[in-house]
């Protein structure tokens, strides 16, 4: 399988979310991922991306056969982000 991984802290508390591909699956969700990056970008990142673009974008994520994790944990930014790895 194939993870796709974002990343936030806010307020104390550490949130990585996460889309699993299957193999067989990875070929046409990377096609579609990078008809979002914008010319010059080699890749999305939803830091930089505008509210309405990260809903379109998290919606045909949710609509393809990706399954999706999230992962909160509370304390210091690098143990919380070793935790939920």
């Amino acid at each position: 399988m194939h993870v796709f991984v974002d990343e936030s802290e806010r307020h104390g508390t550490y949130l990585l979310c996460a889309a699993i591909y299957e193999p067989a699956d990875l070929p046409k969700a990377r096609t579609i991922l990078r008809g979002f990056a914008k010319p010059g970008q080699r890749r999305v990142h939803m830091v930089k991306e505008r509210d309405s673009r990260r809903r379109e974008i998290l919606g045909v994520i949710a609509t393809s056969r990706a399954r999706g994790r999230i992962y909160l944990c509370d304390g210091p930014a690098v143990a919380a982000r070793e935790a939920c790895l």
